[in-house]
């Protein structure tokens, strides 16, 4: 087999297994990032609920929540946040939309009773 040969099956090949390999890269740091935002919004979620808790109304727990949102994920938009004080539990839903047709639901629930109310 000739020089020539040999370059020309390396590029194929080459170019075989970057058309493969690219795409799972991408997809690795893609699935990544969305678990490392699902971490970061369970956290915060948390914290809402925490200050809900700590006897806060619920509209500046959701405006501390809404700043701390936008100020550490401002890839996509929070489509929905609730915060609630039932009688047994206090309660936080999440959903955060990222791009087309991905959306991230989030729940949060923590006994009245660790809340001191």
């Amino acid at each position: 087999m000739s020089f020539k040969n040999q370059l020309g099956a390396t590029m194929v090949e080459s170019a075989i297994i970057l058309a493969v390999l690219l795409p799972a890269v991408g997809f690795g740091l893609l699935l990544a990032t969305s678990a490392g935002l699902k971490t970061l919004a369970n956290h915060l979620l948390y914290e809402g609920v925490i200050c809900l808790a700590e006897g806060e109304t619920v509209f500046v727990c959701k405006k501390k929540l809404h700043r701390q949102l936008k100020k550490i994920m401002p890839i996509g938009e929070c489509q929905r946040v609730r915060l609630t004080s039932g009688p047994y539990h206090l309660r936080g839903d999440l959903v955060w939309k990222i791009g087309v047709g991905i959306k991230m639901h989030i729940h949060h629930q923590i006994p009245k009773r660790l809340g001191g109310r």
